[in-house]
């Protein structure tokens, strides 16, 4: 059998689920988090339950890695779930290699939290998503639980360099993604088109690049007035930014703070509307103080 390295181990604030018949007689589908990893041989692995967890503020109890069935670690812009392997014993041969194990969709359903609807739907779509095939045993599929921890692992993985509807409508400064939703389907000029889909037979939950994104919010034009709108007299028509609330918002900073940097009011902007970078806050303030110089000039236009 194979000696895990210690990163493939658990460690504490990890979350793991135990096998069928371990030790402490615990249900399998209920998740653990490790508190502490003690060095003995083999590793004991001491255990508290979860935070929604009737008993949570209980010490839960101690096993050895041998009863861990699944370790599931969560980090900053990534979530690993993987099998750890069982450890090596003594009187163990170095060349056994161990018999992997084998998962039903229902085992899969309660390690993972996902329904059963949604694994069979992935399974039926396994030749566009690389989907692990499963070994019939009897009328029941089964899969390697390794294997597809690492597939599950490699799908869910976030590209950095990517941004969903969530990211992109935060990107522009909306409170929802609806907008950035339609666009996906009915773009607008020059809304940029998405590189992938996680669901890319049905066209569902596409991701954009991060730089194109942030270059649509910055460069983005107004949107169009409603029929029968007028405009402020002196002011000129299809303005820049007209309609956008960041101007709204530059031309109030603009007002309250007449004497700030422009450096501050960027700083002020971007705290109150994240999401633009500091050269379109610099057009937009531009584009306030035109607006407001016309609509000081306009009283004084002759009729």
């Amino acid at each position: 059998m194979v000696d895990p390295t210690a990163t493939d181990r658990p460690r504490p604030y990890d979350h793991v689920r135990l096998r069928p018949g371990n030790s402490l007689g615990a249900d399998p589908a209920t998740p653990y988090l490790v508190v502490d990893v003690l060095d003995t041989e083999p590793p004991t692995i001491e255990l508290w339950h979860l935070a929604d967890h009737p008993n949570h503020q209980d010490w839960a109890g101690a096993t050895a890695l041998t009863d861990i069935a699944l370790v599931v670690r969560v980090a900053t812009g990534d979530t690993r779930t993987w099998a750890p392997c069982p450890i090596h014993h003594p009187e163990t041969s170095m060349t056994e290699t161990p018999e992997p194990r084998r998962v039903t969709r229902a085992d899969l359903s309660a390690t993972h939290g996902i329904p059963e609807s949604t694994l069979a739907r992935w399974y039926s779509k396994r030749d566009t998503n690389g989907h692990p095939l499963a070994e019939r045993n009897g009328k029941t599929l089964e899969w390697d639980a390794t294997e597809w921890a690492e597939w599950h692992r490699s799908q869910h993985r976030q590209d950095p360099n990517l941004v969903n509807v969530s990211e992109f409508a935060k990107i522009l400064g909306h409170k929802d993604h609806t907008w950035v939703s339609k666009a996906a389907t009915i773009p607008p000029p020059g809304f940029p088109e998405p590189v992938e889909w996680d669901d890319p037979v049905n066209r569902r939950r596409p991701k954009w690049r991060r730089s194109e994104a942030q270059a649509f919010a910055d460069n983005r034009v107004e949107r169009t007035a409603p029929a029968g709108a007028g405009r402020r007299a002196g002011s000129r028509a299809g303005t820049r930014y007209a309609n956008d609330e960041r101007l709204t918002a530059a031309i109030k900073s603009l007002t309250d703070h007449p004497d700030d940097r422009p450096t501050r009011h960027i700083e002020r902007l971007h705290q109150l509307l994240p999401g633009s970078s500091p050269s379109a806050w610099t057009q937009i303030l531009k584009a306030a103080r035109d607006q407001m110089a016309e609509a000081q000039a306009a009283p004084h236009q002759q009729p």
